[in-house]
């Protein structure tokens, strides 16, 4: 289940499962879609205890990192992240906007 919170002026979207894959690619827009309705300064993720995320569910996140940057709101996580998950993050040129979590190895 993934869910996303809203309280003044912050948006925190959680990750709470193991894997996003393809499967959550409809869930994903659809809190992509509520996002990009919102106003918003702050974007915070909650990848802790993300193990696994495919191509599909990293396109999503971008698109509502892309959307924060589009309103100039900060953009961050919180918890663990699992460095697989970091290294994604890297790759993938999106490092800077997780911020410097906890990495689990």
């Amino acid at each position: 289940m993934i869910s996303f919170t809203k309280q003044d002026s912050t948006i925190k979207i959680s990750f709470n499962k193991p894997e996003l894959d393809i499967s959550d690619a409809k869930e994903l827009e659809t809190i992509l879609s509520s996002v990009s309705a919102e106003k918003y300064d702050r974007l915070i993720f909650n990848f802790d205890g993300v193990k696994f995320m495919s191509a599909t569910a990293m396109r999503r996140v971008a698109k509502l990192i892309q959307d924060a940057k589009n309103k100039n709101a900060s953009v961050s996580s919180i918890g663990k992240i699992d460095h697989f998950l970091h290294q994604l993050f890297s790759i993938s040129g999106l490092e800077g906007y997780i911020g410097d979590p906890e990495i689990t190895s």
